[in-house]
Order: structure tokens, then C-alpha cells, then sequence
């Protein structure tokens, strides 16, 4: 596997744990495991765990794109590269922030209809 390969997995690792910690999609699901991690077996204790440990989480978010990146074909890379794109991106947006013209999430965005 070549070094630009291993980078590209360490990237859509950190991107699958940050989804999967702070995404609204998963929210449902660590509710879910929170909620019932003392009434179920043990593996809902041991998702609601992962879901609220980064560092947990951390050991097994990088078996998916890893394996795909020495064992899948060529076309299963896309959304490996996908998820890695989307963390340097977001990495990009959180290194800038304090100087990008971009507007908060709290500003609100006024729109005159009158001129138009």
C-alpha cells in the first residue's frame, strides 16, 4: 500500500469518528445506546461506550478503511477518499475560522426582498 494511501486511511479514520461521536445522523443511535446501556446485554454498554469514547472509538474506526485500502478493489477507495477529503476540509474550515469572511453558525443572514 503506498504512503499516500496510509494518509488517506488515517484521514477517513478521524473523519468516521468524528460522524460517528458528533454527527446529527448517529445522535438517534447514541441516544438509543445511552438510554439503554443498564437495561440490554452488555453490547449495548460496550456501542455506548465506543460511540462516547474518541479515544475508544479510535482503535476500531480505522479497520473499515483499511481494510478496504489492502484488500477491496480500486473502486471501493472512493468513499475512503471521500471521508478523508471531507476531514481535511473541515480541518481547513476550523484552521481558518477566525479569518475567513465565512458567517458564523449563530449570525443570521438577512435577506431584503425589496431590492430584487
Amino acid at each position: 500500500m503506498s504512503t499516500l494511501n496510509w494518509i488517506v486511511c488515517v484521514f477517513a479514520s478521524w473523519q468516521i469518528v468524528e460522524t460517528l461521536r458528533h454527527g446529527s445522523i448517529f445522535r438517534p443511535l447514541r441516544q438509543w445506546a445511552n438510554a439503554n446501556r443498564d437495561h440490554v446485554h452488555g453490547e449495548v454498554a460496550l456501542l455506548a461506550q465506543l460511540l462516547s469514547c474518541p479515544f475508544c472509538l479510535s482503535h476500531w474506526a480505522p479497520w473499515v478503511p483499511l481494510l478496504v485500502c489492502l484488500y477491496g478493489p480500486e473502486w471501493l477507495m472512493l468513499p475512503v477518499y471521500v471521508l478523508a477529503i471531507t476531514r481535511l476540509t473541515q480541518l481547513g474550515n476550523d484552521l481558518s475560522h477566525s479569518f475567513s469572511r465565512s458567517p458564523s453558525p449563530d449570525d443570521e443572514i438577512v435577506v431584503d426582498e425589496r431590492e430584487a
